[in-house]
């Protein structure tokens, strides 16, 4: 599924984006709970916000779609992605974090 998202070299970050993980700010991580977003591919107008709920060995990470939108239309899906499905992200497609390491993990 993590095919379906732009590399964050195309996107432009709001907060916490991409240069930091190229070892800007060294230890600082996405962790499970964070909420992070990554664009469509497809339609880089589309935006996926993603709450982090698992850390994968393989480099990704498992996440849960809590929100799609296209500028201020949110969708209930997008390009085959509905609100709720667990996708895997890899680092470079983060086009911005937000940490919530104090909130409950859902």
């Amino acid at each position: 599924m993590s095919e379906k998202f732009a590399p964050a070299s195309t996107q432009a970050p709001t907060r916490l984006g991409a240069p930091y993980f190229a070892g800007e700010m060294p230890g600082f991580f996405p962790a499970v709970g964070d909420l992070l977003a990554v664009r469509s591919k497809s339609d880089p107008s589309v935006e996926f916000d993603l709450r982090l709920s698992a850390d994968r060995s393989d480099g990704e990470w498992a996440a849960v779609v809590v929100g799609i939108g296209r500028g201020m239309e949110p969708l209930a899906s997008f390009d085959g992605i509905r609100l709720r499905d667990e996708v895997r992200v890899a680092r470079g497609q983060i086009a911005s974090l937000t940490k919530c390491t104090r909130l409950s993990r859902v």
